[in-house]
């Protein structure tokens, strides 16, 4: 079969990009069709998106926000970085959105154009948004002091000034933030109502933000979920609310609304600011004297790799938010053992550091810190650093039942994640009855869903699946493997390499190289989890998960594109998430709806080892299981195979891929 596949090579150059071809988003998706009303059986779905409600004819005034900091060079030159426009990553993107937060107060605080009108949103990047025009399109400022405490730190400049008026926007813009062609909806409002949304949240002294739009309480006190501590680590847990306001279908035939997600995320985080050797302490089988290549140091390192810390020596001694910020990469060498060269001369961690800063390293014989240097690899020692704060633990970091119970944690029961999830929105802000006069916060809506009928499978013997009773047995046997009510047999076998937006054209050459009169239709659904939506059946006057097979493809879904949501699964515990499918192509105009959502609804019940439908339709669940093996193989590799310095895709697959091996024609991954 390998070989037939290679022998059957649609294009060569198919993986290669079309110059002429259009640019991403700027084709229309699948025109928009009528819902299904009719196949299935209705029920009631509520939900975690509240309708926004905002005041008609108010303008949205955009402001473009450059904050400057200015330090001396070693040569005694000046170097610019300008903060607002921040390309790093992680706390190192957050330190920077600090200093421009902290410069744009010093402008409220110096000009009195800031200190009236509003209200002012600021994204503590490039963007400021106000409901009411300032008195003067252009504000600038110069400061130096109580800005930094850098010693090279010479001043800091701030710049405000009106953007172009195609950027300005209204309250009437929201049918301008949709369009069938992604590239051309105009997202400057949808933008614009994010930020003022969570101003609430961002004033609230009970709530820290993590990024955009994780707005986490300080104090849980009223929410009724438990917490969790770890003596290893000091780990804790916290307690939030995610946000997103998009352009929804609504219940208006005329034109769409705007609409919030809530959804509750509980996060476990590590310690801020603690020194990392004494975090080191908390965990069992530490000593001063551990070895990275052992037991417990490997142990140690799996918790630690991937977080940030501050250095706190040299210039950069106590210097806190203002330090240099390194990334943990692993666990070296102790500092009297670790060697390198330094102009010109052989020395070690412990000795450059005695020479140097005149630091006698306390634990000379404990492991070092691996970082990434401006020339290379780096070691540092580990009493001399700081753990940043708000840094969320990573699954990769858990090294005990953490994961396990943070799954516990978050895997609350329909009724209690709902309530869980209105009770933190209120207590973050994000709920608000009126946001500064602007702004309505409505009650979750609900919807109608349908539950679709379940497909007939037909198992050896002609016995069939009563798919209707959850309890059920499932007639097949194992033993009579491959015997099938109706054999069915593939001898041809084709690859196709779909790139950007010339898919079609792609699946209609594989066709015609298999026969030049064969012209089938051809249907593209997107599929995805990534959303923050939460749907709950209402039975009775109780929340509780949705059937398996419940679709909802209305109201809380694109105004412009086909989708809609589906619960293909049984919740084994917890709430049950949906996948959300979008209709992006199909050559058959008259495909309804509902057939769309039927076929995506059976494959869900064709995995074949587990005789219960899954989350996704069944090829796209292996598919993604597979990616996860491969991931995980790859990493266990050291990642990809190099030649000449650039990543050998051919040796990568025949060294790591299951290709030519016996494992290629077997399954063994449920």
């Amino acid at each position: 079969m390998e070989q037939q596949m290679k022998n059957l090579s649609l294009c060569e150059n198919a993986g290669q990009a079309d110059a002429n071809a259009p640019k991403l988003g700027f084709k229309p998706l699948a025109a928009k069709m009528p819902r299904n009303t009719t196949k299935g059986t209705k029920v009631q779905v509520e939900t975690n998106i509240r309708k926004l409600t905002i005041a008609k004819n108010q303008p949205i005034y955009k402001y473009s926000v450059q904050v400057l900091y200015v330090y001396l060079n070693k040569d005694g030159a000046e170097a610019t970085i300008e903060m607002s426009k921040s390309a790093k990553k992680g706390l190192q993107h957050e330190a920077d959105k600090n200093r421009c937060q902290k410069m744009y107060q010093l402008a409220a605080q110096k000009n009195a154009a800031l200190q009236s009108g509003g209200p002012y949103f600021y994204d503590r990047q490039a963007s400021l948004y106000t409901l009411t025009q300032l008195k003067t399109q252009k504000i600038s400022f110069t400061e130096s002091q109580g800005i930094s405490r850098r010693p090279n730190f010479v001043r800091a400049e701030f710049k405000l000034e009106k953007v172009d008026q195609s950027f300005q926007s209204t309250s009437n813009d929201i049918a301008k933030t949709v369009n069938s062609c992604p590239a051309l909806a105009d997202k400057t409002a949808l933008e614009a109502l994010n930020i003022i949304v969570s101003g609430p949240a961002f004033e609230n002294q009970n709530v820290v933000t993590i990024g955009k739009c994780v707005h986490y309480l300080i104090d849980t006190t009223g929410v009724d979920i438990p917490s969790k501590e770890y003596s290893e680590g000091g780990l804790y847990s916290g307690i939030g609310a995610s946000k997103s306001v998009k352009t929804l279908e609504g219940t208006d035939k005329k034109e769409p609304s705007l609409y919030m997600t809530t959804e509750m995320k509980t996060t476990l985080f590590h310690p801020d600011n603690w020194p990392l050797v004494g975090i080191f302490q908390t965990y069992k089988d530490f000593h001063f004297k551990l070895e990275a290549n052992s037991f417990a140091g490997k142990r140690l390192e799996k918790a630690f790799v991937g977080l940030e810390v501050v250095l706190d020596y040299g210039q950069n001694k106590g210097l806190g938010e203002d330090g240099s910020i390194m990334k943990i990469r692993g666990f070296g060498p102790s500092a009297k053992a670790t060697r390198f060269q330094t102009d010109g001369v052989d020395t070690t961690v412990f000795a450059y550091f005695q020479k140097k800063y005149g630091i006698t390293l306390k634990y000379p014989d404990l492991f070092t810190i691996e970082a990434k240097g401006k020339t290379g690899k780096i070691h540092l020692p580990a009493e001399l650093l700081i753990l940043c704060p708000s840094q969320v633990v990573t699954n990769d970091q858990m090294i005990n039942n953490e994961q396990a119970d943070m799954i516990r944690l978050s895997a609350a029961k329909p009724h209690l994640r709902k309530s869980i999830t209105d009770t933190v929105a209120r207590k973050v802000g994000l709920a608000s009855n009126n946001i500064y006069g602007f702004i309505k916060v409505e009650d979750p809506v609900k919807v109608e869903g349908i539950v679709l009928n379940k497909p007939k499978i037909v198992f050896a013997d002609n016995k069939v699946a009563n798919l209707a009773d959850p309890r059920a047995r499932i007639p097949t046997d194992f033993a009579k493997a491959g015997k099938y009510a109706i054999a069915k047999e593939l001898t041809n076998w084709e690859i196709v390499f779909m790139q950007r937006e010339d898919i079609n054209s792609r699946v209609h050459e594989a066709c015609a190289f298999l026969h030049k009169e064969y012209k089938p239709n051809v249907t593209i659904i997107a599929s995805s989890k990534m959303h923050n939506e939460r749907l709950y059946k209402s039975e009775n006057g109780s929340i509780v998960n949705l059937e398996p097979g419940t679709v909802i493809d209305h109201t809380i879904v694109s105004p412009v594109f086909n989708e809609f949501f589906l619960a293909g699964a049984v919740s084994r515990q917890g709430t049950t998430k949906t996948a959300k499918f979008t209709l992006v192509y199909q050559s058959n105009a008259g495909e309804p709806m509902w057939n769309l959502e039927q076929l995506t609804n059976d494959l869900c019940y064709d995995h074949q080892i587990v005789f219960h439908p899954v989350s996704l339709p069944v090829p796209l669940y292996i598919a993604g299981r597979y990616s996860q093996r491969g991931a995980m193989v790859m990493a266990a590799n050291q990642g990809p195979k190099f030649t000449g310095g650039v990543v050998d895709l051919e040796k990568t697959n025949k060294e790591m891929g299951y290709g030519g091996k016996k494992l290629f024609e077997t399954r063994f991954n449920a």
